[in-house]
């Protein structure tokens, strides 16, 4: 589910965390409209924020279970992602 991209790469911090947010960062070479989801270990999308362009997002996590999670931020000219985990 890497599909790196030469154009942008995806960072989270703190990871690990055991924050209720999590702070998502994009860098990107231009500026890109995209989609970012982030999905628990079986698949499912719990959080998505759709046509965004910020470089520096914050999810709040309130209420989920410890565990892998994944970001993913997808463009018309690619996408790529990252494994997070909440403590």
């Amino acid at each position: 589910m890497n599909e790196a991209s030469p154009h942008f790469m995806i960072s989270v911090f703190p990871n690990p965390s055991n924050l209720s947010t999590v702070n998502i960062e994009i860098n990107s070479d231009i500026l890109e409209m995209g989609n970012i989801s982030i999905y628990d270990s079986a698949g499912r999308i719990i959080q998505e924020k759709v046509n965004q362009s910020a470089t520096n997002l914050k999810f709040s996590f309130n209420n989920l279970p410890s565990g892998f999670y994944i970001a993913r931020f997808v463009t018309q000219n690619g996408s790529t992602s990252k494994s997070f985990v909440i403590l």
